[in-house]
């Protein structure tokens, strides 16, 4: 080991310049500074595009293997717990779907009034973000 100033240096550190053998400059280090600090939008502008561009490629990656099944009359359907007030104010082990349930009557687009297997009809609309398709 050679020593550099007041520290122990490794040869190679002397043919190859670290940080810890060259010389602070502040001059040039005010100019590399500036210099980083006009670049910085464009640093963010690009990577807010490479982050676009993932994100869309995510998208596409993930919509290619989705298989979206919309809900019709006669449909089985099950129906989600929370959107009854029921979500995990009875415990975290409660099931999260109850059904199966039959659509009898769509009153608008994604919108159902669903009965049981058994024939009785539920009180209220239920929305298609609030039932999940069910299959036997």
């Amino acid at each position: 080991m050679l020593m550099y100033g007041s520290e122990a240096v490794l040869p190679i550190e002397l043919a190859i310049r670290t940080h810890r053998t060259t010389p602070f400059q502040t001059i040039q280090n005010n100019q590399a500074l500036r210099e980083a600090l006009d670049l910085l939008p464009l640093v963010r502008r690009d990577a807010y595009l490479r982050k676009e561009v993932a994100k869309a490629r995510m998208a596409r990656f993930y919509n290619r293997r989705v298989k979206e099944h919309p809900l019709a009359v006669g449909d089985l359907v099950l129906r989600e717990m929370e959107a009854l007030g029921k979500g995990t104010s009875q415990g975290k082990l409660m099931p999260n779907w109850e059904g199966p349930y039959i659509i009898y009557e769509e009153v608008r687009p994604d919108t159902f009034h669903l009965q049981t297997l058994q024939g009785t009809k539920i009180p209220r609309s239920w929305h298609s973000h609030n039932l999940r398709w069910y299959f036997v």
